[in-house]
């Protein structure tokens, strides 16, 4: 397997394959920007925001490629089937890189010789959030009510490894209460069951 080219920031990562040897004038047809998790989301907005710069530096379309789930993990397997030739460029969060890898037991890539890093491109706070009928005005009230209805609620995150389900499980052991986990293919369906009520607390 080819050793690929890796763009991280501290909440999403950006990848490409290793380029070669030039052939010809690059790019000479349009460049696929692959993604993570489901159109909608923080990964969404900071690729949707750099599209239009790299279609004018690059002078090609930049297409936008979504490949959810697996906490991201899905995306970057795909990204080490693409051709180094600098058409495939992938943006994602750490969780494929720096959290996937210590628990799953085996791993379709190997996040230190398969990737090279090119740069940091975001960084983004996390937050908690509930819909705005819940009983609970803050992250200490919301606690309260958790031990209060002990196994009624969950979180929503956006998938099993990613950050944002580990910051989940953390307020679980810090608050000592026990929020069900409740993975997504990314943040924006997350978001709508949390307005429908079918979870109670969104990590994001």
């Amino acid at each position: 397997m080819q050793r690929r080219t890796f763009l991280a920031a501290s909440s999403a990562l950006w990848l490409a394959p290793r380029v070669g040897r030039a052939q010809g004038a690059y790019p000479s047809k349009p460049v696929r920007l692959v993604i993570g998790f489901a159109p909608g989301g923080g990964l969404d907005f900071t690729a949707r925001t750099l599209q239009p710069g790299l279609e004018a530096a690059l002078g090609q379309p930049v297409v936008v490629d979504y490949k959810p789930g697996a906490g991201g993990v899905i995306a970057a397997t795909e990204l080490t089937r693409a051709a180094a030739d600098g058409y495939t460029l992938l943006v994602a969060n750490t969780g494929p890189f720096a959290i996937a890898p210590y628990l799953r037991s085996k791993m379709p890539y190997d996040p230190l010789k398969d990737f090279t890093y090119i740069g940091q491109i975001a960084e983004a706070a996390y937050i908690a959030a509930t819909r705005a009928d819940h009983p609970a005005r803050d992250l200490r009230q919301f606690v309260e009510w958790a031990k209060a209805n002990a196994g009624k609620a969950g979180f929503a995150s956006s998938g099993i490894g990613a950050s944002t389900h580990l910051n989940g499980e953390l307020l679980n052991s810090v608050a000592g209460i026990d929020l069900l986990h409740v993975p997504y293919k990314g943040s924006a369906p997350a978001v709508t069951d949390l307005i429908s009520g079918q979870v109670q607390l969104l990590i994001d």
